[in-house]
């Protein structure tokens, strides 16, 4: 299967800053299928910061995802869940179980509204936080092994998707 991806990610970015560009960057490109891969930064803000409450980014997740099925534009969606942070980071047990709360928000709304499900989640922790074999920089963002392990994850939901 050949799949050209376009990358609207943006470091740093939160669900609501996504969502300020989402009409832009998103919703104006020429893609038949959009994959949400978003929450973790606001999980890290919430915990740290008392911030963006889990219900912000799930409405953030629900607005973005809920554009797409526009009637001129219509695209299928993926949405995955957001992957565990390793074990030394501060709070880090406190930022999964917001990460857990919000993913298994995602999968309900996802099953609700029938929505295809990516889950990294399950595919990369190990013992509730991220496997260090698949981390590159001690917080949460994929070396080659871990983009390894989600690749047929990612091929699947696309395949659920047509």
């Amino acid at each position: 299967m050949y799949v050209n991806f376009i990358d609207a990610g943006v470091g740093g970015n939160t669900s609501a800053a996504l969502l300020a560009r989402y009409k832009k960057d998103v919703l104006s490109s020429p893609a038949r299928v959009v994959h949400l891969l978003i929450g973790t930064n606001d999980s890290f803000d919430d915990v740290q910061y008392n911030s963006i409450p889990l219900a912000v980014t799930e409405g953030n997740i629900a607005k973005m995802a809920f554009a797409c099925r526009t009637r001129f534009r219509p695209r299928r969606v993926i949405i995955g869940t957001v992957p565990p942070i390793v074990r030394q980071y501060p709070q880090s047990e406190l930022i999964n179980n917001h990460i857990r709360e919000l993913n298994a928000w995602i999968k309900l709304f996802a099953a609700q509204y029938k929505f295809a499900v990516a889950d990294y989640y399950s595919a990369l922790e190990q013992d509730d936080f991220l496997n260090p074999a698949y981390c590159i920089d001690g917080r949460v963002h994929l070396n080659r092994a871990g983009y390894e392990a989600i690749a047929p994850i990612t091929l699947q939901a696309l395949a659920e998707t047509e």
